[in-house]
């Protein structure tokens, strides 16, 4: 399978792979796309391992994007792939229902959603068909199905 985005992929992939390399964790998809949700909107790379959603980029910034929004997207997060307990798909767009009681304190017992759009490939002049992406993207759909909770 061709590697996209591999600028994006070099700049992040070490960042995560120091988590990784801690918790003995497989990768099992790598992809580029934008993340938001959890009070940030953030563009970068995903990495989906047998246990998490580890997602890592710079902060996407618009006209009515708050400060503490560009400040939390210059970390790593972290989401458990058994606090997925819906997942909604349109096309290459996908909104995931979580439980947020892997943060812990306040947020035990409460839910939210998070948005994962993932980008179409391209690299250099070469660019991915939309049929190719929407596979990929329909692949990652069976994995997060198969793991998430009820």
């Amino acid at each position: 399978m061709k590697e996209w985005y591999s600028e994006i992929i070099n700049t992040y992939m070490p960042e995560v792979e120091l988590t990784l390399n801690q918790k003995s964790e497989k990768v099992v998809h790598r992809f580029v796309g934008l993340f938001d949700g959890l009070a940030q909107r953030t563009s970068g790379l995903f990495v989906l391992t047998d246990e998490n959603i580890y997602i890592r980029g710079k902060p996407k910034t618009g006209a009515w994007t708050p400060v503490w929004e560009l400040a939390k997207g210059t970390h790593l997060v972290v989401i458990p792939l058994n606090a997925i307990y819906e997942i909604i798909q349109n096309k290459n767009v996908f909104v995931l229902r979580i439980k947020l009681d892997h943060l812990g304190g306040k947020y035990i017992g409460k839910r939210d959603k998070v948005k994962l759009e993932v980008y179409q490939g391209k690299e250099g002049k070469e660019k991915e068909s939309k049929e190719d992406c929407f596979k990929r993207a329909d692949e990652l759909r069976a994995y997060l199905d198969s793991k998430k909770s009820i």
